[in-house]
């Protein structure tokens, strides 16, 4: 059997030692900023650091008083994420009680309830995060994802690899004005030196993420809010990332898996205008074995993972998922191949295996 190798299909390929020679030769121009018809942008050296940043905006302004009030967040976001929130808020799974603000995951790149959300969001009179780190691209009913808040947290470094990067949109012009000059000042140049140094080592390693690096990664993630501006030497390398058609290639290998899955129910419910991460598919239970083996038996580190098939926060349905990716290392004969290789390993013989 033919094998695609792959990353997870969480990560994208690490980073080459060839791409790092676009830290020399990029061209000033790729832009950076997702969502360039409205509101303002800032380049930011992770998305972590860019959700820190809009937690110490609503500070700024008292929406969020102290550490203690309630910021409501969806499960499985991460305890990574959990934990650069906690310094400003309490992120909180319940709805109900007083909440001072909401952060709002369009996981994997599917949108959530824009509409039943937002709707919440106004009776309340709280603002809304969108975290579109897995959202690079995408719209929800003809609206860009991330224009929805009050602001739009993205990850570039889910999608390129160039090291460590992300961004913040906002909607306000005093909300920028003050985020930026906040950035200046708790700007620590020293502790980005040693975020970037690891997150390269990690990237690079041979066997993808051994023990030590993947503690010493984690251990930085302590200090991403206390590095919020972007380095330049990113900027160069991820401005030579843009300039190849990486989201264009995702959609395309997401249209092919659609039309593998056509005559099924593994992909129904996700729609096909989205940008994808990554590609929730519905297994059944009695085949689930089968079609992990058939994913890795392509050479693709796949899983299951928790997905919210409601895409509603405030009323989720968290049910298992197959990831299978749809990165730019994969080409439209892979993806068909995959779906054929799924629709083979759930066909049901009248058997329980």
């Amino acid at each position: 059997m033919a094998k695609f190798l792959s990353p997870q299909p969480f990560d994208l390929p690490a980073l080459r030692v060839a791409d790092l020679a676009g830290i020399l030769c990029a061209r000033a121009g790729a832009p950076l900023n997702p969502l360039p018809d409205e509101g303002f942008f800032i380049p930011t050296s992770s998305g972590k650091g860019a959700l820190c940043l809009a937690l110490q905006d609503l500070r700024a302004t008292n929406s969020i008083r102290n550490k203690n009030d309630n910021v409501l967040v969806p499960k499985w976001l991460g305890y990574a994420v959990y934990s650069a929130m906690h310094p400003h808020a309490f992120p909180t799974l319940s709805p109900e009680g007083d909440i001072a603000a909401m952060v709002v995951y369009h996981q994997y790149g599917f949108a959530q309830d824009m509409e039943a959300i937002g709707a919440f969001a106004s009776d309340r009179g709280i603002p809304v995060i969108e975290d579109c780190a897995h959202a690079l691209a995408g719209d929800y009913r003809g609206r860009r994802l991330g224009t929805f808040g009050d602001y739009a947290v993205f990850s570039y470094s889910k999608f390129f690899p160039c090291i460590m990067a992300g961004g913040l949109w906002i909607r306000d012009a005093e909300s920028y004005e003050r985020i930026v000059a906040a950035m200046t000042e708790n700007h620590k140049a020293y502790l980005q030196a040693w975020s970037l140094t690891v997150r390269l080592l990690h990237d690079l390693a041979a066997d993808g993420s051994p023990g030590l690096l993947n503690r010493m990664l984690e251990t930085s993630y302590a200090v991403y809010d206390r590095h919020p501006r972007i380095n330049a030497l990113v900027v160069r390398l991820l401005r030579h990332q843009l300039a190849r058609p990486v989201m264009q290639k995702r959609r395309d290998n997401w249209h092919v898996l659609t039309q593998a899955l056509a005559d099924t129910d593994m992909v129904a419910g996700l729609e096909e205008t989205a940008t994808p991460y990554c590609v929730p598919v519905k297994i059944p239970d009695h085949r689930r074995d089968q079609a992990l083996t058939a994913v890795r038996a392509r050479g693709i580190n796949a899983g299951y993972y928790k997905f919210d098939v409601a895409r509603n926060l405030l009323r989720p349905d968290f049910q298992d998922r197959l990831l299978v990716p749809v990165h730019q290392g994969l080409e439209a004969p892979a993806m068909m191949q995959i779906g054929e290789d799924l629709k083979r390993a759930v066909a049901d013989d009248g058997g329980r295996p």
